[in-house]
């Protein structure tokens, strides 16, 4: 009953209502709240692109090349997103050196963090640094702009520990593992410094989610925060599966619809993880535009973050991405608070 209250929460908080689980039938995209809906755009009179355009012009920026003259699918790109389907409707949904493998320490990593009454600040640290790839991966997070608390760089585990408390290395230790699936060639067709750029918008997606649901709903807090951390995975495996398409560069309808895909196979690869179900679930109708709380807490951020990509490139302007952020109240609030100096509440001394 107190999981359920709390959905309710997250669902007026995001002027959701009480729709049911179901798609929507009247073609909006997924987390869009309807017209008359309170947390719809202000009346601004700024026009600004919807999320399924949103989506098409971020995966349409790291190409080098696209076609924006409204060209159809090519008849290779339609074989390749054919064949990709077809995978997912498989029995075989690994996806063998696709994705990270998790480390075999991560259970009991996990385990530690939440009991902080038997292990120590340094307990916790010689933990991590018993997987050198993960340790170094760990003060990236850590140091990364979505997550650091403060100016100075964290350069030894054991103060990332201190700064951050249990609940957050716990946040660090699950995005860590995660980060090597951005580590990839890319293909020649590939814009590479945006590249570069994708898993910090996942990170600070997953940051979002995480904020957002804390403030209505902070049971599931850790598992959509999971589902923002795994929400680029399957664009990045079908990025590094571009090798197999023949065409110099994408169609204009190619970027839409590599998007569209990759949001199932984000939902696979967290499945693959055995990751949590709440997790798995909201990646699931996040990719069949269900009108569910985890579903739009998740879009929003993530048409947040990626309007603010957007952005910076001069695709859209600074006035439509401040309407577009009304969409997710308290965007980034959280994080300005923390780079002010305000520690977290869970915030430990080593022993």
């Amino acid at each position: 009953m107190g999981a359920r209250f709390m959905m309710a929460r997250l669902r007026r908080w995001l002027g959701l209502g009480a729709a049911p689980d179901a798609p929507r039938g009247d073609g909006r995209p997924p987390g869009v709240p309807a017209a008359d809906s309170p947390s719809a755009e202000p009346e601004t009179g700024i026009p600004v692109p919807d999320d399924a355009s949103i989506a098409r012009f971020y995966v349409e920026s790291l190409f080098r090349m696209a076609d924006r003259d409204g060209s159809a699918l090519s008849s290779t790109e339609r074989e390749w997103l054919r064949e990709h389907r077809e995978r997912l409707r498989g029995q075989d949904t690994s996806f063998g050196g696709l994705v990270p493998r998790l480390p075999a320490a991560m259970p009991r990593l996990m385990a530690a963090t939440r009991d902080p009454e038997r292990t120590s600040a340094r307990e916790l640290a010689r933990m991590i640094e018993s997987d050198p790839v993960l340790a170094a991966n760990v003060l990236k997070v850590v140091n990364s702009p979505a997550m650091r608390m403060r100016s100075e760089a964290v350069d030894s585990l054991e103060q990332a520990v201190v700064i951050m408390g249990f609940p957050g290395m716990r946040e660090v230790i699950a995005a860590a593992t995660i980060s090597p699936i951005a580590s990839f060639d890319t293909d020649p067709r590939l814009d590479a410094a945006a590249i570069r750029q994708v898993w910090a918008h996942t990170l600070e997606a997953a940051v979002a989610v995480r904020d957002a649901a804390a403030r209505t709903s902070p049971a599931d807090a850790f598992e959509l925060y999971l589902a923002g951390l795994s929400h680029s995975s399957g664009l990045m495996v079908l990025l590094r599966c571009l090798k197999s398409l023949d065409d110099v560069r994408p169609s204009s309808m190619f970027p839409g619809e590599l998007e569209a895909l990759a949001r199932r196979y984000s939902a696979a690869v967290a499945r693959d993880w055995a990751f949590p179900k709440g997790t798995v679930e909201a990646l699931d109708q996040w990719a069949e535009g269900r009108d569910t709380p985890g579903a739009a807490v998740l879009n929003a951020a993530v048409v947040c973050v990626r309007a603010g990509a957007l952005a910076e490139s001069g695709t859209i302007s600074g006035e439509q991405l401040e309407v577009i952020r009304h969409r997710l109240p308290g965007f980034g609030e959280d994080r300005r608070e923390r780079r002010d100096g305000h520690r977290p509440s869970d915030a430990i001394t080593a022993e």
